[in-house]
């Protein structure tokens, strides 16, 4: 006999599983979470680093680096913004749940953010058709 809620989280798990992709992070805590992204970093750059070289990069100790990957402790923010350098990341990409090497979270830009970046951009557009008629002499 099925209960109404074993029905229903059946038919999530047939019918919506995109659903369980969007929430599939609501579970883990940050600790899981930054091993887990971390052990992703590690593995996007073939051949994987071994966790000394990560470390002795990062200007940590290689214990830190252990007891992340392994969840045995919770680690310092330093320890982090010292990870996240490695791969030219911020701290907070680090926390982001089942973050993707290749294409971290960015933050959107503001509306004044925006305009800036479009009119540097028209310029340099505007630059590179037509430049300035003493351009090569300089």
């Amino acid at each position: 006999m099925r209960t109404t809620l074993g029905f229903f989280a059946s038919f999530e798990k047939a019918q919506m599983p995109f659903a369980r992709l969007h929430t599939s992070h609501m579970k883990k805590d940050a600790a899981t979470v930054l091993a887990e992204n971390l052990d992703r970093l590690m593995n996007s750059r073939p051949p994987r680093p071994s966790q000394k070289a990560v470390a002795q990069k990062a200007g940590i100790d290689q214990k830190t680096v252990s007891r992340i990957l392994s969840k045995s402790v919770s680690t310092s923010i330093s320890a982090v913004e010292a990870l996240a350098r490695i791969w030219e990341l911020e701290p907070w990409q680090m926390l982001f749940p089942d973050l993707d090497p290749k294409a971290p979270p960015v933050v959107p830009r503001t509306t004044a953010e925006r305009r800036l970046y479009a009119q540097v951009r028209d310029a340099a557009l505007e630059f590179a058709a037509e430049p300035p008629a003493d351009y090569h002499d300089r």
